[in-house]
């Protein structure tokens, strides 16, 4: 593209056809044009100020010496003359077409762009007018217009190898664009640069994954699981691609086919530390706890720093109600991070169960709770937690203050309004107990798997 090559200029021959006279001013013409065409342009500068001295309007003339002075280094004259070519002859796009190219030359690529859509707008059929406006374009950052132009360019000459060079980079960096927005959760903007660019890397394996996801994201299940397995199909080896096609089986609940998709992964790729995290998800959302919980012990003893593996252990033993197990998995975590708030999470959870048979252990708890909802002030679960430790401490104001924090956050999370209208009834507050438990009459409780399936999207996307 522009900056490594030079952009097109008009071939000097094109104007040979002009008719001429066998005088001195078409002799020196003719000898101007053939010199400038050969690339001698000291010898075709002499020859074309002396045909332009007899004629100052030879508009063949002009448009060669300026093309030669352009290439001779003389920027000002080169623009004084082909300045003068265009008023001359404006409906020839050949004019246009080097005065933009002349203008890329003396870095001015804005009114680079503007003499390049004068061209394309008399011939539409120029592709070296498309590629010039395209280099224009790029250097403006205007990276969609640039590919546009580009596109147009190489599907007029498709067997020409620096259009379809620049043609393929600069898809490449509407692609690597694309990714930044699917990192942003900008999917509708991803997915619009993606279809852009489908022609060139339709058979790409990172543009059918990023397009499917885009298209997964925005509820569009048919197109985003063909893109998928395409993706997964054309790169078997690629563990981003597995995982982003667990998610998606994962949300539909197809729990099945993305365990026996992991189970393959697993053995394709073995020292994968994601591809046995996703397995161990698929055990816990088949229902398969024991398998996940002895899979995600083996990924914590050979891979102590693997903290997601914490993580969905701690669920697990939460379920299965292994309250010892899950706050020494969590004091494990603070050890090895302390300001990963999940560590503090499992232990403070566990001990809050634990009190039942020792009440000293509340203590304990609150201070774990309050530690991690300082170091995630953003999750409504923390906040949750820490609001039935208060309460069961008899803290009811501070219970109340983290229930309503915890339905900022959340407003459809139905056990928060459960409890706190039931803490709303024990202050005396019937109305506004009322109101809460009536919210929460309204609101399905969602299930635990939903935050199993959160797991997968951590995993995918935060750890590369």
């Amino acid at each position: 593209m522009v900056g490594c090559a030079e952009a097109h200029m008009l071939a000097i021959v094109l104007f040979l056809s002009v008719a001429l006279h066998a005088d001195d001013t078409s002799q020196h013409l003719n000898r101007g044009l053939l010199a400038a065409e050969r690339g001698d342009c000291p010898e075709a500068v002499v020859e074309l100020k002396a045909a332009l001295d007899a004629s100052p309007k030879l508009v063949p003339a002009l448009n060669a010496l300026g093309v030669c002075e352009d290439r001779l280094g003389h920027p000002e004259q080169a623009t004084r003359i082909l300045e003068q070519v265009v008023k001359l002859a404006p409906g020839a796009w050949q004019g246009w077409n080097n005065l933009g190219a002349h203008y890329l030359t003396v870095k001015q690529p804005q009114r680079a762009a503007e003499a390049f859509r004068k061209a394309v707008q008399l011939d539409s059929q120029a592709s070296s007018a498309w590629f010039n406006l395209g280099s224009a374009l790029a250097r403006l950052g205007s990276r969609d217009e640039a590919f546009e132009a580009l596109d147009h360019a190489q599907q007029l000459a498709p067997k020409d190898p620096e259009i379809t060079t620049a043609w393929l980079e600069a898809a490449g960096r509407l692609a690597t664009e694309a990714a930044e927005c699917v990192n942003k959760k900008e999917y509708q903007r991803a997915r619009g640069m993606l279809l852009k660019v489908a022609r060139p890397l339709a058979n790409s394996p990172s543009w059918n994954n990023l397009l499917g996801y885009s298209e997964f994201k925005l509820g569009h299940p048919e197109d985003a699981i063909a893109h998928l397995q395409k993706a997964l199909h054309l790169d078997p080896n690629n563990e981003d691609y597995l995982l982003d096609l667990g998610e998606f089986l994962a949300y539909y609940r197809a729990h099945g086919e993305a365990r026996k998709m992991f189970e393959i992964g697993a053995k394709r790729m073995p020292d994968s530390l994601r591809v046995q995290f996703g397995l161990a998800v698929s055990y816990i959302l088949e229902v398969r706890r024991p398998e996940a919980i002895a899979l995600l012990k083996s990924l914590i003893a050979s891979n102590p720093r693997f903290e997601p593996a914490y993580h969905a252990l701690g669920e697990c033993y939460q379920d299965s109600g292994q309250w010892d197990e899950m706050a020494e998995l969590g004091r494990a975590l603070q050890a090895l991070n302390p300001s990963n708030p999940m560590g503090w999470y499992l232990e403070g959870a566990a001990l809050l169960q634990l009190t039942e048979s020792d009440r000293k252990l509340i203590i304990p708890a609150l201070s774990d709770l309050k530690r991690t909802s300082v170091l995630n002030p953003n999750s409504s679960r923390f906040h949750f937690t820490l609001a039935k430790a208060y309460k069961g401490n008899g803290n009811y104001e501070e219970a109340i203050a983290e229930l309503k924090e915890t339905l900022r956050l959340d407003p459809q999370h139905e056990r928060a309004h459960y409890v706190l209208g039931q803490l709303y009834q024990q202050v005396g507050q019937r109305e506004l107990a009322r109101r809460e438990l009536e919210i929460h009459s309204k609101i399905k409780e969602r299930g635990r798997q939903t935050a199993y399936r959160l797991l997968l999207n951590e995993v995918a996307r935060e750890q590369k």
